[in-house]
């Protein structure tokens, strides 16, 4: 069956190990898109509040996530994106930190959000994911994240 197979695919991704013993440092460029022109529908009227709250995260091994797909959010997610706060998701990393190579953290983003910030991140055989969380204001709770391996999605990261 076609779920059968599937499952067999997730299973073998999952089993594969990576290969090298090296690191490898890559810049991570966030650039902001949000505007009236690519956002037409209820963009906002006062435009001294828009921001991008930072960017943070960390690349990590299997054994940590910063948020998991279908669960709630934790308290240092809901703080991201409801105050664009990164104190208790950075409390967080801190206490796993032998799970996190790299922590990732930007300059807020005020006024001009369709500026951009970098940031460098190592990763290895054993801390091959990163991800990612930011907050776009004025906003409730409107927030991007992103989980991935390094190399592409779905694929391992064998460098």
């Amino acid at each position: 069956s076609q779920k059968h197979q599937k499952d067999e695919m997730v299973n073998d991704n999952q089993e594969r190990s990576c290969c090298s013993c090296d690191s490898v440092t890559y810049k991570l460029i966030f650039k902001g898109l949000w505007s009236r022109r690519t956002h037409p529908k209820d963009f906002p009227t006062q435009t001294h509040l828009l921001h991008w709250s930072s960017v943070v995260g960390a690349s990590h091994s299997t054994e940590y996530n910063i948020w998991q797909y279908g669960d709630f959010a934790s308290r240092a997610v809901k703080y991201v994106c409801e105050y664009g706060s990164s104190n208790i998701l950075e409390t967080e990393m801190r206490k796993h930190s032998e799970k996190i190579r790299t922590v990732v953290k930007t300059p807020q983003m005020w006024g001009n959000v369709l500026g951009s910030h970098q940031a460098l991140f190592s990763v290895n055989k054993d801390y091959q994911f990163l991800s990612l969380i930011t907050m776009i204001g004025p906003s409730p709770d409107w927030l991007w994240l992103r989980t991935d391996m390094v190399a592409a999605s779905d694929e391992e990261v064998c460098l």
